[in-house]
Parts: structure tokens; sequence; C-alpha cells
């Protein structure tokens, strides 16, 4: 047996340790990223549930204004087309909002799917 050869499997050994520890340091860094990442497509996804909540009940008000604007300009009353077609628009706008935001919340179930490998019976 040659006098190094405990010296250098011991040197290999070290290293192999080395290479174990930052493997699992590099583990529990994508972990961690991983973690944070499925917290703020939670947060994005019920960030677009309470939007899509309060457009539930805005868009009836909105439909509301803008019916009122055009009986009221059909009939002769003080208001101008312009105005009605900005009732209209904002109703619209309102509707249209809405397809935003199921896009937001199918984008973050997706992505959490992504994440996870799709394993996802937890998420919503």
């Amino acid at each position: 047996m040659p006098l190094f050869d405990g010296g250098a499997i011991q040197a290999r050994i070290d290293q192999a340790k080395a290479r174990e520890r930052q493997l699992n340091a590099q583990v529990k860094q994508t972990k961690l990223e991983l973690s944070q990442r499925l917290d703020q497509l939670r947060s994005q996804y019920d960030e677009a549930q309470e939007v899509l909540a309060i457009l539930a009940d805005s868009i009836p008000l909105a439909e509301d204004n803008f019916d009122l604007a055009w009986a009221r300009f059909l009939g002769g009353g003080a208001i101008t087309l312009l105005e009605v077609l900005d009732n209209y628009r904002q109703a619209e706008n309102l509707r249209l909002s809405v397809f935003h935001q199921r896009l937001a919340v199918d984008h973050s179930v997706a992505e959490m799917h992504a994440l996870v490998g799709g394993a996802t019976r937890d998420i919503r």
C-alpha cells in the first residue's frame, strides 16, 4: 500500500461530502424559491377572485346606469348621446374586465400546476 493512498482517499471523501452539502443547499434554495413563487401565485389567484366578486356586483349597476341613460336620451331628457355612449363604454369595460380576471385566475392555476407537477388538489 502506497504511503499517500490514505490521504488521497480521505481527500476524495471530503470532496464528496462538500459536494453533497453544496447540493443540499441548492435543494433548499430551490424549495424556498418554489415556495415563494407558489405564495405569489396564490396571492394573484386570491386577488383575481376578489376582483371578480367586485365585478359581479358592479356590472348590473353599470348596465342599469346605461339603460337609464338610454331611456332618458330616447325620452328627450337632458342627456347627450356622448353621455349615453360613455355609460355604454363603462358597462362594456366591466364585462371585458371579467374575462381578464378569469384569465388571470386560470393563468395562476396553470402555473401552480406546472410548478408542483400537476398535483394541485389543495391549490383552490
